[in-house]
């Protein structure tokens, strides 16, 4: 991206100045002739004034530069006061200027004729004049695009994102003191942050380099309180993570695991004589209201919840028949379901419909280990989950679906048996995914992806906990709002930090 270079305040005005002499004398043309005496009167020789009040916020303003263009000058007094003595008849322009103020209208035709005139006043308003900040982020000597940089004052946050180039740019930055913070999954810069000082200027060449980073797997919980775990997973605003049994919901963070919600609660919220020992669930996710959606595919509703032990039915899915088996989250009133052998659909509060169906869904519905992540603007990833199938990306309005991503020709780990076997929402916009059991990798919504580091590799972590795989029907996959990335297996939750 070309960063258009940037006249400096002073410059600015002088340019006004020009254009606005200019424009006198172009209405002079179309007048006559600036100041032109009318002979056939017969006071010509008589002279008189033209004189007139200049304000900003209703009060004179002082120090205002009034000009004719008969290069006669004058300055407003401390009530915005001003006067051309000694005036022939004749017409002219006045023209009002004050550095960082605009009048309206910029400057007025006045025609003399055998007396004074009085009255020429012009509002004015203080200009806010604004400037750019602007730099470039790269990652081994190249650009790197979809860096979020947040711009920040106090009180105040502004973000952007780097073009393919790694450029970034702020406009319509006024005068201050300034934070430029940089922030991609999956990556640490330097520096961390830069302090900027707007001061009268644009601010060119605030650069940071990014360095992939190095994760380090550790297990975080389990088996403890579950004997073992659906293919399910979410994280809350506070990184911490939640898993089911198919019947319970756990929450693990720092200080180990809890039952979130036992199987009674659920089933006393779904009512009707719901039996506890005959929940079914597949699938979680978190909102963007920090509430935990679960669907419950026995008696075929999504419910919420908004904290320890509280839940309640939310969507009602008697409609749909078929097998629900995945959601993914938009917002409170708008939820994707993937339906097995039928294809997606829109749940919302004023009904259920067939978004896409399995034919459009490109790979179908009725693999093993599909997989969904929906971004909170409406974007979704899918995973169909078959062997070698490819990573779609569609739009919840309809509008269509694509491949994002392919294992064998992206990603390169010994053809296409090697599946996408899990992916989650990134909180920065993008998805995490685990490819095929073996790496783990962050993808964004153009396709464009980076692989991550991690100590142990997946497959490596996978031997060294006895897990077999992290691949097939294990190893759901989420990250938190810190960038810490989780993996769950059958029976533990695992965190990359």
């Amino acid at each position: 991206m070309n960063v258009q270079l940037m006249f400096k305040k002073e410059e600015d005005q002088m340019r006004k100045s020009i254009a606005w002499i200019l424009v006198c004398l172009f209405v002079a043309v179309l007048l006559g002739a600036c100041g032109k005496q009318d002979t056939a009167d017969p006071t010509v020789n008589s002279t008189y004034s033209i004189s007139g009040t200049i304000t900003a916020n209703g009060s004179g303003l002082e120090g205002v530069t009034v000009s004719l263009c008969t290069s006669a000058t004058v300055t407003t007094d401390a009530n915005g006061n001003y006067s051309f003595l000694g005036m022939s008849n004749g017409s002219y322009i006045v023209t009002p200027l004050k550095s960082g103020y605009t009048f309206s209208p910029i400057s007025k035709s006045v025609t003399v004729n055998n007396g004074n005139v009085t009255g020429q006043d012009f509002p004015g308003s203080l200009s806010i004049v604004t400037y750019n900040i602007s730099g470039t982020i790269t990652a081994n000597s190249s650009g790197l695009e979809g860096v979020t940089v947040a711009l920040s004052t106090s009180s105040t946050i502004t973000t952007t994102t780097t073009d393919t180039a790694g450029n970034y740019s702020f406009a319509g930055v006024t005068n201050g003191t300034y934070k430029v913070t940089p922030s991609k999954s999956g990556f640490s810069f330097s520096p961390t942050t830069s302090p900027v000082a707007v001061n009268s200027g644009d601010t060119f060449g605030q650069d940071f380099t990014g360095t992939t980073k190095s994760y380090n797997f550790e297990k975080l919980a389990g088996p403890t309180i579950w004997t073992s775990l659906r293919r399910a997973i979410a994280v809350d605003s506070l990184d911490q993570v939640y898993v089911t049994s198919g019947s319970t919901i756990f929450r693990v963070n720092g200080s180990g695991p809890i039952i979130y919600l036992s199987a009674a609660d659920i089933a006393a919220a779904i009512g009707g004589g719901a039996n506890a020992s005959s929940l079914d669930i597949p699938s979680i996710d978190m909102g963007p209201d920090d509430k935990l959606y679960i669907l419950e595919k026995t008696y075929r509703k999504i419910l919420v919840s908004d904290g320890l032990g509280s839940v309640a039915v939310h969507r009602n899915l008697s409609d749909i028949s078929g097998f629900p088996a995945l959601i993914g989250v938009i917002d409170y009133d708008n939820i994707l379901l993937m339906n097995l052998y039928d294809g997606l659909w829109f749940v919302k509060g004023s009904g259920n419909s067939l978004l896409y169906d399995d034919t459009l869904v490109l790979g179908g519905t009725s693999c093993a280990t599909q997989d969904i992540a929906v971004q909170f603007d409406g974007y979704f990833a899918y995973l169909p989950g078959c062997n070698g199938s490819p990573m779609v990306g569609g739009y919840s309005d309809g509008s269509g679906v694509g491949i994002l991503m392919t294992t064998s020709a992206n990603v390169g780990l010994g053809g296409a048996w090697y599946n996408f076997s899990a992916i989650g929402r990134n909180s920065t916009g993008g998805y995490v995914v685990n490819i095929g059991g073996k790496r783990i990798a962050h993808v964004a919504t153009t396709g464009q992806y980076e692989m991550i580091s991690t100590q142990p590799e997946l497959d490596a972590l996978a031997t060294a906990m006895g897990e077999g795989t992290f691949g097939f029907l294990y190893g759901v996959i989420a990250e938190g709002p810190t960038g810490n990335i989780f993996v769950a297996s059958s029976t533990a939750v695992y965190v990359a930090r």
